[in-house]
C-alpha cells in the first residue's frame, strides 16, 4: 500500500500547492490509519481540504473505505516516520 499512499499524498500536495511540509501514515489496525501532516505556514486552514484531495485519490477500495484518523502539527514533525508508511506491526519505512 506504500506507493498508493504515497501517490495520492503527492496528488494531493501538488493540487493543494504544496501545501504540505511533512506527513506521516501509521497502520494502526486492521483497516485502521493515522496520518500525521504538518502544513506550510501560509496553508495552514487547508487541512480538511487536502485530506479530502487525498482520500479521492486513493484508488483501492480497501483504503479508501479505512477508518482513517488524521492529526495536523505545526511546524516539523518530530519523529522517527516521518514521510512514511508504516504497515501494522513494522519498522518504519521511508517512502519520501
Amino acid at each position: 500500500h506504500s506507493a498508493e499512499l504515497l501517490g495520492a499524498m503527492e496528488y494531493a500536495n501538488e493540487y493543494m500547492a504544496c501545501a504540505v511540509r511533512q506527513f506521516s501514515i501509521e497502520q494502526t489496525g486492521p483497516a485502521q490509519f493515522h496520518a500525521v501532516l504538518s502544513l506550510k505556514p501560509a496553508n495552514q486552514g487547508w487541512g480538511d481540504a487536502v485530506v479530502q484531495a487525498f482520500r479521492a485519490h486513493l484508488r483501492n477500495e480497501a483504503l479508501r473505505q479505512a477508518d482513517w484518523t488524521v492529526s495536523f502539527v505545526d511546524g516539523p514533525i518530530r519523529q522517527a516516520r516521518q514521510g512514511a508508511f508504516v504497515p501494522l506491526g513494522a519498522q518504519a519505512v521511508g517512502i519520501a
